[in-house]
């Protein structure tokens, strides 16, 4: 070839290898646009991709532009599956009287203590919360109860907060989420008083049976007053003008009487979140006896002083006197009409972002300013879509509403919503130690910290069943395992079983014996299950062991006396390379050599009789020769010796 042609030949394959570069980088930092096209949103790097079961999460560093001005920006992104194994939940930290601040940490580790069969994956704040207790109003965000939302609340289908603080004038939007396989698995609604379609239910007492299952529903006629005649009533303490308090309000003591009284004298929770009472601050409408109580009945008593954290349930009604128990738990609270008091999970928020796979608009200037954004929303395949994005830093501008949507749009959100946002706003996620961290940047927080709120919405999934395996056998062919379920977390089992090179072994009355396997040879191993989804999953129980090697051959060994030493010198046969070591015992004394390239032993000389002992690998366990013989005795060769010189010998060595 001559050098013009190489040098066409090298012009032409460095183009072809730049239009590969550039189309390549041209797929990847292709940018998402808003439906309005004047914004959009572009991956530049992902941090971090962890993969769950069911959950993956990812943080990644972006770029948005709006009017052709481009911003910086750490988004974070959770997509779940939901099933019966996987779920996002609403949590909140309540103290038996009310609800505590806490961090998104926090939040996370008391829902994992409060629900032992579960693991959080990661989480974001939730909703707007009232921040402090005053008579201000939500304009500057305080309320005679707080913490407390603006919007309802559900969380472990208990409706903690039915009636949003400002029913009639606050708006109330709240978003169910389904549970139930559907891809339409958010409903919305609002629970306004004047102009809202989620109406109430009533307010009602729900009694359980010793399986923690709801065995009657009765409809309660008041709040903190006598029943009358056919009626049943709930007494709470609530919050009171007090001029001995630091904010001049706190809950304040209640005597109450009654002919059929039942105290929960240390309840779960008993909070009254609105009262009548506060009629003549909240105006409009807004003052409504909302509470929720639960908790087991200890104390029967026809007359008690009541505090705060208690609860108690007088009745005239021969029904519920019927039903209702010392012992019993009970449970009181606002019922709503249809899903959002059938469904597990229930959240505020206060912006339809995308709803029917298209862009919602808006002039707000809450929305349409640079902010951190907490979101949630769905995919068109059902899974649940959990966002934030940070501001406060050099990589964290914050979004502009059309800069958001084009973010909802690129994580393929078909329908998305807004909670809250600014200094709230925080993710976290499980660390390689399994701890759980905060994995954004919230503005004004560093490191693990993050700001106290009231809720988060976390991704949760149902723990692996914990078995004990046991190796209790294994030859050079063959293994045996003990498997004992240790918790099985909620789950339905159809099988279990040990799968070694992609072959099954199902166990069998707790036992999985496995054949077919070569001596002297490593097996890894790992125990599965099937559920009752006709899915495959692995457990932590996994392993390695090992078969046997062929035994060593002990053909003799010889013995000379030298001064006032004693050398002994070994003769094995170690095909297998199973001897692990070998000792000559003198008296008292032992003398071990592991250097098996050594085959020489010297002891100081003795008269005491001399053993030899060695040790080789079986498996899972080694084994233990000795053999004896006189001192004077210089060479046996064991393997040689046949049955009659052996029964000759032994009454001379015994």
């Amino acid at each position: 070839m001559n050098k013009v042609w190489f040098k066409k030949l090298l012009i032409v394959s460095v183009f072809v290898i730049l239009l590969t570069c550039i189309f390549s980088f041209s797929k990847t930092v292709k940018a998402t646009e808003s439906d309005n096209l004047k914004a959009t949103y572009m991956v530049v790097e992902t941090k971090k991709n962890v993969r769950y079961t069911y959950t993956n999460y990812k943080v990644e560093d972006a770029l948005t532009t709006y009017n052709s001005t481009t911003s910086k920006q750490t988004v974070c992104v959770f997509t779940q599956k939901q099933t019966e194994n996987s779920k996002v939940v609403t949590w909140a930290v309540n103290n038996g009287a009310g609800f505590s601040f806490k961090t998104i940490p926090q939040i996370a580790e008391d829902y994992e203590r409060t629900h032992p069969d579960w693991y959080v994956v990661g989480g974001i704040n939730a909703d707007q919360y009232i921040m402090s207790q005053g008579t201000g109003g939500v304009s500057n965000g305080t309320d005679f109860l707080a913490p407390q939302p603006y919007y309802p609340m559900v969380a472990d289908g208990d409706s903690w907060f039915s009636v949003p603080c400002w029913p009639s004038s606050g708006g109330g939007n709240a978003a169910a989420f389904l549970q139930d396989g559907s891809l339409d698995c958010i409903v919305n609604g609002s629970m306004n008083l004047k102009s809202g379609n989620i109406k109430i239910k009533g307010l009602f007492l729900a009694i359980y049976d010793e399986n923690g299952n709801i065995e009657n529903n009765f409809k309660i006629q008041k709040i903190n007053e006598a029943p009358n005649d056919g009626e049943t009533t709930v007494y709470c303490c609530y919050t009171q003008s007090d001029s001995s308090a630091s904010s001049g309000l706190s809950v304040l003591d209640m005597n109450i009487s009654g002919t059929n009284m039942f105290i929960s004298e240390k309840s779960d929770l008993a909070y009254m979140n609105n009262s009548k009472t506060y009629e003549y601050w909240k105006k409009n409408g807004d003052s409504y006896d909302s509470l929720f109580c639960k908790g087991d009945l200890t104390l029967q008593s026809n007359s008690y002083t009541l505090k705060k954290g208690q609860f108690a349930i007088d009745t005239k009604n021969a029904e519920v006197l019927n039903a209702i128990s010392l012992g019993k738990k009970v449970r009181v609270q606002i019922e709503l009409e249809g899903v959002f008091s059938e469904v597990e999970s229930v959240i505020g928020y206060h912006t339809i972002q995308r709803m029917n796979n298209e862009d919602q608009p808006s002039t707000a200037s809450y929305n349409t300013q640079s902010y951190s954004r907490s979101l949630f929303g769905r995919t068109s395949s059902g899974q649940i879509v959990l966002i934030t994005v940070d501001m406060g830093n050099d990589n964290a501008v914050g979004t502009k509403h059309d800069e958001t949507n084009a973010v909802l749009k690129h994580y393929g959100c078909v329908e998305a919503y807004q909670m809250d946002g600014g200094s709230s706003v925080a993710s976290v996620g499980r660390d390689e130690n399994g701890k759980i961290v905060v994995i954004d940047h919230p503005k004004g927080y560093s490191g693990n910290s993050t700001r106290a709120v009231l809720s988060a919405l976390l991704v949760v999934e149902r723990r692996t069943p914990e078995y004990d395996v046991e190796l209790v056998d294994v030859t050079q062919n063959s293994a045996k395992f003990k498997v004992t379920e240790k918790e099985l977390y909620g789950r339905t089992i159809k099988r279990a079983y040990i799968q070694i090179n992609d072959k099954d072994y199902e166990i069998v009355d707790g036992y999985v014996e496995i054949d077919g396997l070569r001596k002297n040879k490593e097996y890894n191993w790992n125990l599965l299950f099937e559920d009752n989804t006709g899915k495959d999953y692995r457990t932590e129980s996994k392993g390695v062991f090992e078969t046997p090697k062929d035994p060593p051959t002990f053909n003799g060994c010889t013995s000379v006396v030298e001064g006032d030493n004693q050398k002994f010198t070994v003769d094995f046969t170690d095909r297998g390379g199973s001897l692990v070591e070998y000792s000559i015992i003198v008296g008292d004394k032992k003398y071990t050599v592991n250097d098996l390239s050594v085959n020489t032993v010297d002891v100081p000389k003795s008269n005491d009789v001399v053993y030899l002992e060695y040790v080789y690998s079986k498996g899972k366990e080694n084994v233990k020769v000795t053999i004896k013989w006189p001192h004077y005795k210089c060479y046996q060769v064991a393997s040689k010796i046949d049955n009659v010189k052996k029964e000759a010998l032994s009454n001379f060595f015994n």
